[in-house]
């Protein structure tokens, strides 16, 4: 009798596992710069987001994601990358280029069921630079010289000030010693008078004419 034959077992063909095709949801933000905002939302597996937002060239962009698994690319929107540190990065700083509009996309990392995630914006105007102006040079002005106060006289009188010629009259400079010996013209000569003496009673007496009697 013969043995039965073994039949192999047909091998089963493993499941060909089909990925998803992504999900990408796009939401404008307006940002008003010096403003910041922060953005709460959760991601499912094999999805992502985009957040536009405008800006201007010279400003700063601060941005930062939180959650277990999220990373987060700017790009403009020609789909170029801002610079070479703006992919799949969880901060980024940094001066925009260009005018116009920016993409932030947040993405889970792959395998990853879910995910909650925060963001938070800051847009930032420059500080325009000062130009020190030259100073001119600070010239010296002259003291102010100060007047002296005018004095009223009493009972609202005015006083005579005598002229400078008067002043020369009533008190002369100098006078020679040998012009003051000379009389002047106005001088008056008194003319010397001669005093009698009048005779005492002897002297009368003696003058009298003496009679002789005989």
């Amino acid at each position: 009798r013969p043995l039965p034959s073994a039949t192999p077992i047909p091998e089963t063909p493993a499941p060909v596992i089909i990925p998803s095709p992504p999900i990408t949801s796009q939401e404008r933000l307006n940002i008003s710069p010096g403003e910041p905002i922060s953005i709460e939302g959760r991601l499912k597996r094999n999805e992502s987001i985009d957040y536009i937002i405008s800006g201007t060239q010279g400003q700063n962009l601060n941005l930062f994601v939180t959650g277990e698994g999220v990373l987060m690319s700017l790009v403009a929107v020609d789909g170029e990358p801002v610079d070479g540190i703006s992919e799949k990065v969880s901060i980024w700083k940094g001066t925009l280029p260009n005018d116009g509009d920016y993409k932030i996309t947040l993405t889970p990392l792959p395998g990853l069921p879910g995910t909650d995630y925060k963001l938070d914006i800051n847009l930032v105007n420059p500080i325009p630079k000062v130009i020190p102006s030259s100073e001119p040079e600070a010239t010296e002005s002259p003291a102010p010289t100060q007047e002296p106060e005018a004095t009223e006289s009493p009972s609202g009188l005015q006083l005579n000030k005598p002229s400078k010629k008067e002043i020369k009259k009533s008190f002369p400079i100098s006078t020679p010693l040998e012009e003051l010996d000379k009389p002047s013209k106005k001088q008056i000569v008194i003319p010397e008078t001669k005093v009698t003496p009048s005779p005492t009673p002897a002297e009368e007496t003696l003058s009298e004419p003496q009679i002789l009697i005989e």
